[in-house]
């Protein structure tokens, strides 16, 4: 069936394996592979210019056992957890279980590293942070500046080694991109989006341009889209692997040669390093609990500032206090209640009587949440000193294909090989031994005393851990074929009319959550392809 793209009232959303053909053409300006976080905030701002645009996503309208059968993985050295548990294949993709944390990079994230790693960011910090205003009124963040520089001196006057930053975190009800951009893309007559539709190809005419995409459903139907420009959004495991799978199948000649995509793998690293001992649980809370501000939050985190990573060649990091329980208790029902509102989907009956069950702690949650805006951390609780660090990107650690096994569209597998090494650990003990000599000798000291742990137990948690699930450097931006897959516009290098959009573009984790930098080069390719068409 010819189905060629054309305006209507209404955006189409279609479901390939529902199809009674057995082979759907479609024609667009742009195809975006993926609706996730990417995906989706690249489609509502293709089509504000005017263009057509076709999304395909590789699961349904919400998370199945089916769809997520396609993330398997061969994983080698180091088990890497994020390959199956973190991520997600449906209508929002990732963001369905994205804990929320939204932060900007720090301008010296994106030049020299202080660590000595050869990068190549491309574009500028400012450039990016000219998208922040429009990300931060989508999500309705709380107001204010991220950064807290009363946090970062000692009680005698002296800079410490942390800055204090805060973190700015959307309501559950805003973290599925789905939801976010439900009302805008339902005035989006130029667009379609498929779901159930796995991209199994990338045509290459004799020119070495891309000509679109082909996608498969599980149950055999086949859907062909024409468009000048394709964009791969598919998340940093996802859209590596696509990009393999099109070197395979033209015999190895488009990446193979530079013998860069793939390399570089890396994720941010993160274990509790210390224990608390409060002076005052309420005073601790006060201080590093989440805020309540509007409809989102706020929470302290400290951050290994620009001087003591130059000055100790160290790699991005932060720290941030946490806490555990014996066992599950009215906080843990409570979370899993807004994640299913996050995820669009009917609470559990057995967190509904988990929270039926701690009615004593509900009520003094509700007290703190809206008498002191705060969230109240359970009175079991054991309070932590976190600490999350960048990952060097080693060669060594790749996303490769497997030779033997195939998924149930007949794809070969990734192969993940991945390690914590030992420059990571030495690195982490550093950052350690800093960030609990900057806890002992500020303000925060008062309200607990810190108690590091062994370092062989930091280790194994880190090695244990298997990443925090911020992949990315597979397909790096470089300013050359054998320096990067894309150039700072975000282009193949090899392949002009395709662009990729991911974490995976990254070329190092920097100091904080990637998310928010996500959206904002999500934002900027737009308007860069936009742009483009116009020429």
């Amino acid at each position: 069936m010819q189905r060629r793209w054309q305006i209507c009232e209404q955006p189409v959303i279609t479901d390939l394996a529902a199809m009674t053909e057995s082979w759907c053409r479609e024609v667009a300006d742009v195809v975006v592979i993926g609706a996730g976080i990417a995906g989706l905030i690249l489609a509502q701002r293709l089509c504000s210019k005017g263009l057509s645009v076709t999304v395909l996503e590789s699961g349904g309208y919400q998370p199945t056992a089916e769809s997520a059968s396609l993330n398997q993985a061969e994983l080698l050295t180091h088990a890497y957890r994020g390959a199956t548990e973190g991520r997600a294949r449906c209508l929002g993709g990732t963001s369905t279980l994205w804990g929320g944390a939204m932060i900007p990079f720090e301008a010296t994230d994106m030049l020299a590293h202080p660590a000595g790693w050869e990068l190549g960011w491309g574009p500028a910090h400012a450039e990016l942070m000219c998208y922040l205003p429009e990300i931060e009124r989508l999500f309705e963040l709380p107001h204010g500046a991220y950064e807290a520089p009363e946090y970062a001196q000692s009680a005698d006057g002296t800079h410490l080694d942390f800055n204090g930053r805060w973190a700015k975190w959307p309501a559950f009800r805003l973290r599925n991109l789905a939801s976010v951009l439900a009302a805008p893309l339902r005035h989006e007559t130029r667009l379609r989006v498929w779901v159930n539709a796995t991209v199994t190809r990338l045509p290459v005419n004799e020119s070495g341009l891309v000509t679109g995409a082909i996608a498969t459903s599980l149950s055999g139907i086949t859907l062909s889209v024409s468009a000048p420009t394709v964009i791969v959004a598919a998340g940093a495991i996802e859209s590596t692997r696509l990009l393999l799978v099109l070197d395979r199948q033209n015999d190895e000649r488009l990446f193979a040669p530079d013998q860069t995509l793939g390399r570089y793998f890396y994720d941010h690293l993160s274990a509790p390093v210390a224990d608390l001992a409060p002076a005052s649980r309420a005073a601790l809370n006060q201080l590093t609990g989440f805020r309540f501000e509007g409809s989102g939050m706020r929470n302290l985190r400290f951050e290994l500032s620009a001087e003591a990573r130059v000055r100790h060649r160290l790699p991005g990091a932060f720290a941030h206090v946490g806490f555990t329980t014996k066992g599950p208790g009215g906080f843990d029902a409570l979370r899993s209640l807004l994640q299913a509102v996050q995820r669009r989907q009917l609470p559990r009956t057995a967190d509904l009587a988990l929270l039926a069950a701690n009615l004593p702690w509900l009520a003094r949650a509700v007290w703190w949440r809206y008498v002191r805006h705060q969230l109240l951390a359970p009175s079991d609780a054991r309070f932590e000193l976190h600490v999350v660090m960048e990952q060097e990107p080693a060669r060594r650690n790749q996303i490769t294909l497997s030779r033997e096994r195939i998924d149930a569209l007949g794809m070969p597998v990734a192969v993940i090989d991945w390690q914590v090494t030992d420059r990571d650990l030495n690195h982490m003990s550093t950052v350690c031994e800093r960030m609990i000599d900057s806890w002992r000798r500020s303000r925060a000291s008062g309200l607990a005393s810190v108690i590091p742990r062994p370092m062989a137990d930091v280790s194994a948690a880190m090695i244990r851990g298997g990443g925090i699930y911020h992949p990315g450097g597979t397909t790096r931006i470089g300013r050359a074929a054998n320096r990067g897959v894309v150039d700072d516009r975000l282009r193949v290098h090899r392949i002009p009319n395709l662009r990729t959009v991911s974490t995976a573009v990254f070329p190092s984790g920097g100091s904080a959550n990637p998310t928010l930098m996500l959206m904002l080069y999500a934002l900027r390719l737009a308007d860069d392809v936009a742009e483009a068409s116009r020429q």
